[in-house]
């Protein structure tokens, strides 16, 4: 009589990752880009800002990665639909596109400039097979965008791109409410925005909750204007 119990089922990597979003598993960033197909240290150490200059201009293109704890915060907040376009833009490689894919029906979009990065993400989602994640590699100042419903920025521009970028999201926010979340220099810029009101405080159960630096924008309703910084 063969008396030994069954192995536990492995969990998959999808799995994991579901567990992780939902709170009842604990994930390092680490183990999460490996999980994602994200493990991006090796590509970033290969490119040159030399290069990067000569090739697409002065943009700012120093990489830092928004931790998984922060992105989990944000995707539980937007209450994302199957009918939600997402955004991240200056992507780059795609930590919040391919997790955010992954654990929500929305539909992800990165925009990013750094042809290497946006494939990095393209590579991510196939190994996937996420069919809601797409990569674009392209200026965001020169991308159309215009499909979005909600935008996420990591400060990722110099203050002219900002301008560019926010110019045409306003653009979006005349079509149809959107939502904006930034970090950092992002965020303050869109707080001086006339035509965004700031609501990260009320979807906190406290403020705490909240990861440091950033905000939680909507478009306001009727008529919009542009204020100076947008100008």
């Amino acid at each position: 009589m063969n008396t030994k119990k069954p192995r536990a089922r492995r969990a998959s990597g999808r799995q994991l990752v579901i567990e992780y979003h939902a709170g009842r598993r604990r994930l390092s960033d680490a183990a999460l880009d490996r999980t994602l197909h994200l493990s991006w240290r090796q590509a970033e150490a290969s490119l040159d800002l030399l290069d990067l200059l000569d090739r697409y201009g002065n943009e700012l293109f120093e990489y830092h990665g928004l931790g998984y704890a922060a992105i989990r915060w944000i995707i539980h907040a937007l209450r994302l639909t199957d009918r939600d376009v997402v955004y991240d833009l200056g992507a780059g490689y795609g930590r919040f596109v391919i997790y955010g894919a992954l654990v929500s029906p929305a539909k992800f979009k990165g925009i990013e400039i750094v042809r290497e990065r946006a494939a990095h993400i393209g590579r991510a989602g196939a190994r996937l097979r996420l069919r809601n994640a797409f990569v674009v590699a392209k200026n965001a100042a020169a991308a159309d965008f215009t499909d979005g419903t909600k935008f996420y920025l990591f400060s990722p521009f110099f203050t002219p791109t900002l301008r560019a970028v926010a110019r045409q999201l306003e653009t979006c926010a005349a079509k149809r409410p959107i939502t904006v979340v930034a970090i950092y220099h992002a965020a303050i810029f869109f707080s001086r925005q006339r035509w965004l009101k700031k609501v990260t405080a009320s979807l906190a159960k406290n403020f705490d909750d909240v990861p440091v630096g950033l905000e939680v924008f909507v478009s306001r309703s009727g008529r919009t204007r542009v204020s100076r910084e947008a100008a």
